[in-house]
């Protein structure tokens, strides 16, 4: 949150956490998982389905159970491999 200069203040976005409810959301969610993958496939399989829900249904079903592709980030030719590097601060606090 900022101020009225437009400083940040060392303030968590979220004070409660997370949600306790969470948990019984996947619950409530995974017992439905199998009825899920099998209405995916269902769609892949339906030649009466547009291309586009079958094969999104397809993408879902691989996410799932191979995991989701490596993304390959690559430099200009011939240039070192890309580094990315992430930084943690501290902010600050002009303030009482």
């Amino acid at each position: 949150m900022r101020d009225e200069q437009g400083r940040f203040h060392a303030s968590s976005g979220n004070p409660g956490g997370r949600p306790r409810e969470t948990g019984r959301m996947r619950e409530l969610c995974r017992e439905h998982g199998a009825k899920a993958v099998e209405i995916l496939a269902a769609i892949m399989m339906d030649e009466n389905e547009p291309a586009k829900n079958q094969i999104a249904a397809a993408r879902e079903l691989l996410d799932r159970g191979y995991g989701r592709p490596a993304q390959t980030v690559k430099g200009e030719e011939g240039a070192p491999p890309v580094v990315w590097q992430f930084n943690m601060g501290c902010v600050e606090h002009e303030g009482p």
